[in-house]
């Protein structure tokens, strides 16, 4: 299932999709709230392209966990440092596939290059495919 911001109908839209949904792609040009995707605890894939935008709750979003969770794709926004890693605590075990754009990275609170590649290398242990914006450990 792909939403765009753009959607007038999107928040009724989003009420009536069942919790089975296993895909999910987020599109949009301004701020999204993520706070509505802890109902889809089957997602197998969640991508999440946000331009000029912020990733707003992801504070919610931290604490889930998506049991079946293969594919996390955020194509430029990304989560603050903290809540990412939460996130990962979570559910980075179950990921084959972590990509995190390096359109904005320099804005997240709490960024470190070695810290933040040591977490996914400690909390990710099955992936099989990396893409980040971050720096060399």
């Amino acid at each position: 299932m792909t939403l765009y911001d753009e959607d007038k109908n999107i928040s009724l839209l989003i009420k009536n999709l069942p919790n089975t949904l296993i895909n999910l792609n987020l599109y949009g040009y301004n701020y999204i709230s993520l706070s509505f995707i802890s109902k889809f605890i089957n997602l197998q894939e969640l991508i999440i392209s946000i331009y000029n935008g912020d990733v707003l709750g992801f504070e919610e979003l931290q604490n889930i966990i998506f049991p079946k969770l293969q594919i996390l794709n955020f194509e430029c926004e990304c989560p603050k440092y903290e809540e990412f890693i939460k996130f990962l605590e979570n559910n980075g075990k179950n990921l084959k596939e972590l990509y995190v754009g390096d359109d904005h990275i320099e804005d997240i609170k709490g960024y470190n290059d070695i810290s933040l590649n040591l977490a996914i290398v400690k909390l990710c242990p099955n992936l099989r495919k990396l893409s980040t914006g971050f720096g060399m450990i």
